[in-house]
């Protein structure tokens, strides 16, 4: 490599990426070839951007369609069970999630058990509720944020450790 010239790609004020060219002859760019790679990257950079606009439009529009969809699904019925699987089967389809389940307290005993899920085996459901019912009465929680992202198990999560990695679930969302 004896020449080589590099041209930002600008998309307003952001920088997108880099036009790079080179050649093993010494010295071969010359201020001709700069300007006309100026001038090929301001039209490849509109492109791409166009391109990226029109990505994201359609990303738009598809989860605008699945919340429309979810809200069909959610308020079809008064049953709470199919609400429930309702609410999972839009959480797989809108967040693109392999698996879901949600739980519910009974508000006489305290205890949490799964009510509805996708895509996870039935004896990981019946593990869940067996390890939800050994837990026992639990205060309901206060401290916890709205939204946690987890990509590891906490240390008092290890229980789940078996769980997990039976199912493949390295990272978990709960809400």
């Amino acid at each position: 490599l004896r020449s080589w010239m590099g041209i930002p790609l600008r998309a307003g004020d952001s920088a997108i990426g880099m036009l790079t060219m080179s050649r093993t002859e010494p010295g071969y760019f010359t201020l001709e070839h700069a300007r006309l790679a100026r001038a090929f990257a301001d039209q490849a950079a509109i492109a791409i951007e166009n391109a990226r606009l029109f990505e994201e439009t359609h990303r738009r529009a598809r989860e605008s369609e699945a919340l429309f969809r979810a809200d069909d699904m959610l308020f079809r019925s008064l049953d709470i069970d199919e609400v429930l699987q309702a609410l999972v089967d839009v959480t797989v389809d809108l967040v693109g999630a392999d698996k879901s389940e949600v739980t519910t307290r009974d508000p006489v005993t305290g205890i949490s058990r799964v009510r509805a899920s996708r895509n996870l085996a039935p004896e990981t459901v019946d593990a869940i509720n067996a390890m939800l019912t050994s837990l026992g009465s639990r205060p309901a929680p206060t401290d916890f944020p709205e939204v946690h992202v987890r990509r590891e198990l906490r240390p008092s999560e290890e229980l789940l450790r078996p769980l997990t990695d039976v199912e493949g679930i390295r990272t978990f969302v709960e809400v």
